[in-house]
């Protein structure tokens, strides 16, 4: 899967230039959305997507962190898709302080290929290699799109050119090839996974 993650950050106010210790990330607000604006800011908020739509997160962090790496990666279930990071020792350099203002980070995930449906997807935050979160996002069927219904799910030893059962059982040796036989309405982009 072909991804492309890219990220804006836009720190919004003046402040002086001293050096300063450093201090640990401290994440004010993670929203997902439909978009971001021209600050960063969620427009449209919400954290279901469409197979084909590209994944919006914004990030506010406390104040104007002057040290630091944030680092965002976005996953589905156990395997990474792709991340990005922000030095802000690079971004914030030479400032001291902000009072009552946010730094916004912009992130979004776009792929060639649709996402799967799933509610199995999560982006994690973190500050080097300190977790700072996790935070779910969910991929739906389209808007028009039809409902996914089991009809039936049937064991046997093989099945014919036509992927009718034969041999129907729940019994097998170890050596066994085992065959399911699924009838169902499948809309778009469903997908089964078997485990064993």
């Amino acid at each position: 899967m072909k991804c492309l993650l890219s990220l804006i950050i836009l720190p919004a106010t003046l402040a002086l230039s001293v050096s300063e210790a450093a201090v640990a990330l401290d994440v004010k607000k993670v929203v997902f959305a439909e978009r971001l604006d021209e600050q960063m800011e969620a427009v449209k908020p919400g954290n279901e997507y469409a197979p084909d739509a590209t994944v919006y997160m914004s990030v506010a962090v406390t104040g104007r962190p002057k040290t630091g790496r944030l680092i965002a990666r976005f996953y589905y279930r156990e395997q990474l898709i792709t991340e990005a990071s922000v030095d802000f020792s690079k971004v914030n350099s030479g400032l001291l302080f902000s009072i009552g203002e946010s730094t916004n980070v912009g992130f979004h995930l776009k792929h060639d290929n649709p996402l799967p449906i799933s509610k199995h997807f999560r982006a994690e935050l973190f500050d080097d290699a300190k977790k700072l979160g996790s935070y779910p996002f969910h991929v739906v069927p389209p808007r028009k799109g039809m409902t996914t219904r089991l009809r039936s799910a049937t064991l046997a030893r093989d099945v014919d050119d036509e992927f009718n059962p034969v041999g129907e059982t729940r019994v097998f040796q170890p050596t066994d090839t085992v065959h399911l036989a699924v009838r169902a309405d499948v809309g778009i982009l469903t997908w089964l996974q078997g485990t064993g």
